[in-house]
């Protein structure tokens, strides 16, 4: 799950005994967005939900950097490939093309 809010990445292991592990992304960067064909969250939580086999749906993460520029990273839910993006146009266009 995504947190927003509390500016963290944690992963949830359903149906093991294994723990959450959270991932406090700092000060320095901040999440602003999660952006994928279905939803856009700006506030609060977004979970992403990952099959067995690794694969997820395509989704984006806003971040603001500390020189104050803000960047995409496009995340391909069939390979977990991530690329940069400079603007939410660029990331619209991707999710466009996706079958």
């Amino acid at each position: 799950k995504i947190d927003l809010n509390k500016n963290q990445l944690t992963r949830v292991y359903k149906g093991t005994d294994k723990q959450e592990q959270a991932i406090n992304i700092g000060g320095a960067v901040k999440i602003n967005r999660f952006l994928s064909r279905t939803r856009d969250v700006k506030f609060n939580e977004a979970q992403v939900h990952y099959s067995q086999g690794g694969i997820t749906e395509s989704f984006a993460l806003e971040l603001s950097l500390p020189s104050g520029k803000s960047v995409w990273l496009f995340v391909a839910g069939l390979t977990g490939k991530i690329t940069e993006q400079e603007e939410m146009a660029d990331v619209q266009k991707i999710f466009s093309s996706l079958p």
